[in-house]
């Protein structure tokens, strides 16, 4: 054999054991990366549901205190003035003792 094609056959082999080398010794920690990023990906999917849910519940919040404002505004008379059914004319509501133990009421009813 020459010793060129000796030494481009060595080089070959020294290269292919240093690669199997490597990649023995890298395995492991992608093995541990992929591992981590599957735990990162499950961790975000429970985030993404969880903000969603927050949102849902804000939004909930959110009608929940203008129905009680609408409510707290009939109940007080500042809301629009509401038709009489026998007559069709408007009346404003009277606000008294009766229309404040109503309104606890609804308060009651619109925090369900």
């Amino acid at each position: 054999m020459s010793s060129k094609k000796l030494l481009v056959e060595s080089r070959f082999a020294s290269v292919s054991i240093q690669k199997i080398w490597r990649s023995a010794l890298v395995r492991p920690v992608y093995r541990a990366m992929l591992v981590e990023a599957e735990e990162e990906a499950r961790a975000n999917s429970k985030i993404a549901a969880l903000q969603k849910r927050l949102a849902d519940a804000e939004m909930k919040c959110i009608k929940a205190d203008k129905a009680r404002i609408e409510a707290e505004k009939r109940v007080s008379g500042e809301g629009p003035v509401e038709s009489a059914p026998q007559t069709g004319l408007y009346e404003e509501k009277k606000v008294d003792d009766t229309v404040a133990d109503n309104s606890q009421e609804l308060l009651d009813e619109s925090t369900q």
